[in-house]
């Protein structure tokens, strides 16, 4: 351990990622990492070129106990093995789809993990040694001095995309739903694009849409102002896996109702943490159930909460996989200190 102005820190990581905008899971983990204790050399990767000068400037200039990459798109293998050369080297990989670039990237790291069963079977011909490390949330993100609001949005919510072909099973879901009933729905999102879905999907959603997306302390505050919030994960069949928005609306403290998948009894529970539905039929009526028994709705909402805080946060994710590469040992009080 190093020690600055009498203050103990677990020492220095090289980290890189798209850091672009705070929301990005990049920016969740650097926060993370400096709330762990540990100093950090971030490289931003959304503009690839000068991410790798940097990269290799830093890499040049100090020692490090450890390089963390997220996703990784943009970094050019062959620097990368040279890094893991000198020190462990951490690739998590918060997607679902084995890219070219990936592929040729997996292999100049030392530790990889994924988020996804599926993916991990798949990249273990690129990488013997695959492990899990499921998304999480960063629940000091949502934590704020200024009291939210405490009126009642909507019923219903959801929040997410719903442009192109990669969400048009949930715009029809969605859609199906409008089309059943008389429902107190917000939609909050990107503004809806005509020419991103059918002209009946357009005029269905649009009178439902909220106009904007919601990030940071306006996702909380609708999370906590929404009786329901609806999921339709695009990720749903993915064995042992569910999307980030999961862990940060039941870490916010919301009722998430959202499409059965891959993620029971691994990582949540239906009628334990949330609640999950397979049909527009079945999603209907667990939407006239839970809008009427309330007392049941919050029990599962404070389950998910306290499951999410106790075991799926960005610095408890980012302390697994610093055990598993040899950066972080755990003491016998229990408590970690860097190898």
């Amino acid at each position: 351990m190093t020690e600055t102005n009498g203050t103990k820190r677990p020492g220095r990581i090289l980290f890189a990622g798209d850091l672009r905008k705070r929301r990005h899971t990049s920016f969740y983990i650097l926060k993370a990492l400096k709330e762990m204790g540990f100093s950090v050399d971030p490289v931003d990767l959304s503009r690839p070129e000068a991410g790798r000068r940097k990269l290799s400037r830093l890499a040049a200039g100090r020692e490090y106990l450890c390089f963390i990459a997220v996703k990784g798109e943009g970094l050019d293998p062959s620097a990368v093995a040279g890094l893991s050369a000198a020190m462990p080297t951490i690739l998590w990989y918060p997607d679902f789809i084995m890219f070219d670039w990936l592929a040729r990237l997996i292999p100049s790291f030392r530790f990889f993990f994924s988020v996804s069963r599926d993916f991990q079977d798949e990249a273990r011909r690129l990488f013997p040694s695959v492990s899990c490390g499921w998304l999480a949330q960063g629940p000091r993100f949502h934590e704020f001095k200024a009291p939210l609001r405490k009126k009642k949005i909507s019923d219903l919510a959801l929040i997410g995309n719903l442009a192109g072909e990669y969400y048009a099973e949930r715009r029809r879901m969605l859609s199906g739903l409008v089309k059943s009933g008389n429902y107190d729905l917000k939609i909050w999102g990107p503004p809806l694009d005509r020419s991103m879905m059918t002209d009946e999907e357009y005029s269905l959603l649009l009178p439902y849409h909220a106009g904007r997306a919601v990030y940071g302390r306006r996702f909380k505050d609708v999370v906590l102002n929404s009786s329901i919030v609806i999921g339709h994960d695009s990720v749903w069949n993915q064995a042992g896996c569910t999307s980030a928005k999961t862990f940060m609306v039941l870490g916010c403290g919301g009722f998430y109702l959202t499409r059965k998948g891959g993620f029971e009894k691994e990582i949540f529970r239906s009628g334990e943490e949330l609640e999950t539905y397979e049909t527009l039929g079945e999603l209907r009526e667990k939407i006239a159930y839970f809008l009427v028994h309330g007392d049941e709705r919050r029990r599962i909402a404070e389950k998910g909460r306290s499951t999410v805080l106790s075991r799926y946060t960005y610095d408890r994710r980012m302390g697994e996989m610093l055990e598993a590469a040899g950066v972080l040992q755990e003491k016998k009080n229990g408590s970690k200190e860097s190898a």
